[in-house]
């Protein structure tokens, strides 16, 4: 029976090794793991690599394009290498599945630019090499994601911009190439150089070009600069890379992206910002994807003619406000929604020429305010009831210039639309009308097996592994409950489902969900993830479902609740995450579901420590839980409600494992593979194992063929679901008491092929579920009787290839295997004599006798670290076992050290102080030899060198080591203050601005001229503290003040108002000859009486008038502001006089909207000037010259 089995897993062993080779593609070459497809002239990537390839070569091919599914399942792959080839665009999905991966090579290639979150998925990358591209910004979203990258490389690229938040998150970043790029020396960059000043061995010899001296310079020179960079005007600073990069294979020039003919299957999605004129015609486009153009906010013409577009949704043209026209002829259309042309409000020109419409909605065109142009022929129209609108609409609108006719039915084919009556559009029949009835909806097929039901698809029971990708967009309800779905994909599926309401997925097998899965179902209201097997969840695993009313987690595996698990779920009402394996919820998980009704907490084993003191607290306060969470541990408080609980019944182990120290486990141990709840460590050249990176739901743990010497306490402590263990091929000599207690659900532990010699009594305790057991091949000799006792459920053990010596120690592990017969009769006693070569399993017990009792002791000896070597403490010390492989020494006086070795040195800490020599004496005394400063037992005292010192004229002696100074007094100097000084000499004078020094006993005094003030006369005194300045203001002189008068006020003092004319006068009436009050003057005038008893006003700047009612002018210095204004009289005419000065490429300078429209602004660095007086269309001018070159302009309207 047993070469049977041996032979079948061999066999089966074979069977594996030949399916990966033969999973090889043909044109590349495979070793094992590693697939070799370099220097093929591939144009794509070819298909058949296996899944579980470790290392992929791809590198001097002719690939031009990385798709979303090219990397698809390559979840174990380490190594990628693209670099040298032609690609110039990356999906952003591309790399999604390479979980695993530590090195990426893209060098050597065209790419200009890489979307946001490229990388988002690779975790464990280390080194990421884009250099020798065409990269032009590095934007703050490109390098998302990149948690353990130490080395990046950027250089040789044409990067102008580099914005800080791109790598400020890189905390683990050792190296960092930006060298021979295009950066240029302004304050932009002024982070870089604070960042490359503070890390000086990053970014080694980057520099920066300067703009007026065209001279290149290290880009930490820049941080002279920093005082000017922060003068400026924060808004001054453009500190986003907004850096136009060109779509490969386009052409960008003067604001029109060119993409015509350029074989392309889909549309780009960098297209710059500024483009005024897009043209994709003449490629294979099939659909126009959501919000695609949003970002074009200054497209006026899109062309995306000759395609083989089908499908546009209805915000497949959200942003476009200034588009005009829209080129749509020549695709594969047969529908239009209602609302696909919603926004639309300025287009002019609308082409569907030459499609495969057969009807168009009611209003299909009424968003199009402005529409003049409409091209409708060569689509197959049935002209039923359905389309008599549209024959009322062209005949009053007479747009239509393509000549659009009906194909059917045949009683009006190749009638012209707009001259026929409306009358004869009509449905005869039920089926005429329901051909054509929902149209607007624009239904698609149903995905195969699946039933829909208006917008419902019911795809239940159908063994799907995936999510359809067919399903139709309108969906609002999808049904996947009771499939085979392991994994919810980042594949951008749902950004088409728009309308989804709610998404069942219930009895499935998932295991993980892609952080951003949901990205685009806004709409989501409920979530059905119950009876799977998910074991964690992220804030990002929901990213986007900010409408979500319901979410059901129950019957799962989830270990732990973070406090931001649920972030940003505002909406989210009920909650249920019962029957998990939750052991700890961390404080304020809940806080931020403030609309929060019901959660369902039962059936979770929670660990009732110091942690989870708060839950007990906020369950009493909340009215929203089910039924009554209890504990599962510690043993004390299972099956005990939590809000029962006193605050000192939660008390944490210093010594135990906390389980809420988690953290989410997206990434793996290095040199490993993680996936599906298998950790493999094979042939990882590990000497230790990295317990603390493995996730800790881990089920199998693979650690064979590696250097391990022992297995620490922490990794039985934290993977507690561990059904499997290999630790095979390694260097453990021992395995230590009570290891594996915690693992009660181990069936499988492989320990073979070590060197273990010994094993405690207890070495297996706990593991009651144990059904393999394999010690073969290792240096046992004994083993202590009751070590299998927990072993209840032991089917198989393994002990053959081990020296075991059967005496009368070892008897009862025969008795022990006879009784179920778990060792197959391969292990076999090599002493003592007349035991050697028989088999543990046959051999009759009373053979196992003690005849040589020193033999028998040698061996036990191998356990007994005091006795397998002779004594191993040194200098007559006596050892004491710990365990099978610690001892400890207790040493004589005199010495000391781990065995004893060391004689105790009474100078081995250097007691003398003050680096004094210390000398060893008998029975562990010393002596310290002082130098001449010091003094003392330990040298510690300093000698007081003030105690005869020669300081004169009242100086202070200040002690030194070995030496003092003198303190001397104002009017004294020199080293013992023997010199007098004399302040008022010419040399020393120390009174400014021509004030006289006065000589005093121990000091000197400034006598100071007019004007001036302060010790040495350096204070200007404010001769405006006192001022007598009537209507101006006051200016500080020396010894004396002037004063600058307002407008019109004369006098030395501003006293004199303003004389008016007697011809004016005359005019003036309404000003009475009262005296001055606040509500006299408007808009902050100032009132004053003249000498004839008139009160008049003076106007604050830019207002005139008696009153100083009327507005004459208006001026502002502050960016980003505007003025708003009374309704002005511009009927019939009026003039508008504006000066301003810019460096931005746009901006409003005035806008007058009363009847018809005035608009003057700045378009693209030219004056644009749009006006509508009432004879729609309106009219729009262009300056020849650009203004915003920072120069004052003005502008007379």
């Amino acid at each position: 029976m047993t070469l049977l089995l041996l032979t079948c897993s061999i066999y089966i062993l074979l069977l594996s090794q030949s399916h990966f080779i033969g999973a090889c593609p043909s044109v590349c070459s495979c070793h094992g793991p590693n697939v070799d497809c370099s220097n093929r002239g591939l144009q794509t990537i070819p298909p058949g690599i296996p899944r579980n390839v470790f290392k992929l070569e791809l590198q001097f091919n002719n690939l031009s394009i990385i798709r979303k599914d090219d990397f698809k399942t390559f979840r174990q792959l380490r190594i990628l290498n693209l670099q040298d080839n032609q690609i110039h665009t990356v999906d952003t999905d591309a790399f999604r599945d390479l979980i695993s991966l530590e090195k990426l090579r893209l060098n050597g290639n065209k790419l200009n630019h890489l979307a946001d979150g490229t990388f988002s998925s690779l975790k464990q990358l280390q080194r990421l090499d884009l250099s020798s591209n065409q990269l032009r910004a590095v934007k703050k979203g490109m390098l998302q994601g990149l948690q353990a990258i130490d080395n990046l490389q950027l250089d040789h690229n044409e990067i102008t911009c580099m914005e800080a938040e791109a790598i400020n998150g890189l905390n683990r970043l050792e190296i960092i190439r930006l060298h021979d790029n295009q950066f240029v020396c302004d304050c932009r960059l002024l982070w870089l150089a604070k960042y490359l000043k503070l890390h000086p061995f990053l970014g080694l010899n980057a520099r920066c070009q300067d703009a007026d001296t065209l001279s290149h310079k290290d880009i930490t020179s820049l941080m002279d600069d920093e005082k000017q960079c922060n003068s400026m005007d924060i808004d001054d600073i453009d500190y986003t890379c907004n850096v136009p990069v060109c779509p490969y294979p386009c052409t960008c020039f003067n604001g029109v992206v060119d993409c015509k003919d350029k074989d392309l299957v889909e549309i780009p999605r960098n297209i710059p910002d500024t483009t005024i004129e897009l043209r994709l015609e003449k490629n294979r486009i099939s659909e126009i994807s959501p919000k695609i153009f949003s970002h074009l906010k200054k497209l006026r013409r899109l062309d995306i003619s000759n395609n083989l577009i089908s499908t546009i949704y209805p915000d497949s043209f959200t942003g476009l406000k200034s588009l005009n026209s829209l080129l749509l002829n020549a695709n594969k259309l047969v529908c239009v929604r209602d609302d696909t042309f919603r926004g639309l409000e300025k287009l002019s020109l609308l082409s569907l020429y030459d499609n495969k419409l057969k009807t168009l909605v009611n209003n299909t065109f009424a968003p199009l305010k402005n529409i003049q142009t409409l091209h409708l022929a060569r689509n197959p129209f049935i002209c039923d009831c359905h389309l008599r609108w549209l024959n009322a609409y062209l005949r009053e609108k007479k747009i239509e210039t393509s000549g659009v006719r009906c194909a059917g039915p045949r009683r009006m084919a190749k009638r012209k639309f707009g001259v026929l009556n409306d009358r004869r559009f009509r449905c005869r029949s039920r089926i005429e009308f329901e051909q054509t009835a929902y149209s607007n909806q624009c239904e698609v097929q149903c995905p195969k097996g699946c039933t829909c039901d208006g917008t419902t698809v019911i795809c239940r029971g159908l063994q799907l592994q995936e999510i359809p990708n067919d399903i139709p967009a309108f969906t609002t309800a999808l049904h996947l409950q009771d499939n085979l779905i392991k994994r919810v994909s980042r594949d951008g599926s749902f950004r088409r489902l728009r309308s989804l309401r709610t998404l069942d997925l219930r009895n499935n097998r998932l295991e993980e969900i892609d952080d951003d899965a949901f990205d685009g179902a806004d709409s989501l209201n409920e979530l059905f993830l119950s009876d799977n097997n998910l074991n964690v969840i992220t804030p990002q695993t929901f990213n986007g479902l900010k409408n979500i009313r319901t979410l059901m987690l129950r019957t799962n595996k989830l270990t732990y609740i973070k406090n931001d698990t649920f972030a940003d779920m505002d909406a989210l009402k009920t909650l249920s995450l019962h029957d998990n394996r939750i052991k700890c919820i961390a404080p304020g998980s809940f806080d931020r579901l403030r609309s929060l009704s019901a959660l369902d907490l039962l059936s979770n084993p929670f660990v009732c420590n110091c942690h989870m003191q708060w839950l007990k607290s906020w369950l009493k306060q909340s009215n929203i839980v089910t039924g009554y969470p209890k504990c599962m541990s510690p043993t004390k408080l299972r099956n005990i409600p939590i809000v029962n609980l006193t605050d000192d019944d939660f008390v944490c182990n210093p010594v135990e494992l906390d389980t809420c120290d988690v953290s989410y486990p997206n990434h793996c141990p290095q040199n490993c593979s993680c996936y599906n709840h298998i950790v493999r460590c094979s042939h990882a050249h590990l000497r230790q194992i990295p317990y603390d990176q493995m996730p800790l739901d881990t089920e199998e743990l693979y650690l064979d063929a590696n250097d391990i010497t022992e297995i620490p306490s922490e990794l039985t402590n934290r993977l507690v679901y561990l059904i499997r263990i290999d630790l095979s091929y390694n260097k453990l000599r021992s395995i230590q008491a009570n290891i594996f207690s915690n693992l009660t659900r181990l069936e499988t532990l492989i320990l073979s092929y070590n060197k273990i010699r010994c094993l405690e009594s207890t070495s297996f305790k706990g593991l009651k579920n144990l059904r393999i057991l394999s010690l073969h091949g290792n240096e046992i000799s004994t083993i202590p009787d009751g070590s299998f006792n927990d072993l209840t459920s032991l089917s198989h053990v393994a002990l053959g290839g081990n020296p075991l010596y059967c005496d009368c120690h070892l008897g009862w592990l025969s008795s022990w295997i006879k009784t179920d017969y778990v060792e197959p009769g391969i292990a076999r006693c090599a002493g003592p004599p007349q035991m050697a070569n028989k088999l543990l399993l046959t051999s009759p017990i009373f053979f196992f006798q003690c005849h040589n009792e020193s033999e028998s002791n040698r061996y036990l000896q191998k356990c007994d670290p005091c006795l397998n070597e002779e004594n191993p403490c040194a200098n007559n010390g006596s050892c004491r076992a710990l365990s099978i492989e610690t001892f400890t020494c207790n040493c004589l006086p005199g010495y000391h050290g781990e065995r004893c070795e060391n004689l105790i040195d009474a100078c081995f800490d250097n007691p003398c102080k003050h680096q004094a020599r210390c000398q060893t004496l008998s029975d562990g005394r010393f002596k310290c030899h002082c130098s001449s400063s010091f003094t003392g037992y330990r040298c510690e005292s300093n000698i007081d060198d003030c105690f005869y010192h020669r300081c004169q004229n009242n100086g202070t002696c200040v002690d030194k080591i070995n030496d003092y100074s003198c303190t001397c007094p104002t009017l004294f100097t020199g080293k013992y203050c023997e010199k007098k000084l004399n302040w008022c000499e010419e040399n020393l004078n120390p009174c400014n601005n021509n004030g006289r020094c006065i000589t005093k006993t121990s000091d000197y005094e400034c006598e100071c001229s007019l004007g001036w003030g302060g010790v040495n006369c350096t204070e200007n005194l404010n001769d405006c503290s006192n001022h007598a300045c009537q209507f101006g203001v006051c200016i500080d002189g020396l010894n004396g003040y002037t004063c600058k008068c307002d407008v019109g006020f004369t006098g030395k003092y501003c006293e004199i108002a303003p004389q008016l004319k007697s011809s004016f006068m005359k005019n003036i009436s309404n000003i009475s000859p009262t005296r001055c009050s606040s509500d006299v003057c408007s808009n902050n005038g100032i009132c004053y009486e003249e000498s004839s008893n008139m009160l008049r006003c003076r106007c604050y700047p830019g207002f005139i008038g008696n009153r100083c009612v009327m507005l004459k002018s208006i001026h502002s210095m502050t960016n980003d502001s505007y003025m708003k204004l009374p309704k002005p009289n511009v009927y019939p005419r009026s003039n508008i006089t504006i000066v301003f000065s810019t460096t931005q490429n746009s901006g409003i300078l005035v806008y007058f909207g009363y009847l018809g429209h005035l608009v003057a602004e700045v378009f693209m660095g030219r004056i644009r000037v749009s006006y509508d007086v009432g004879n729609s269309p309106g009219s729009v001018m262009f300056s020849y010259d650009t203004v915003n070159d920072g120069k004052k302009i003005k502008i007379y309207f």
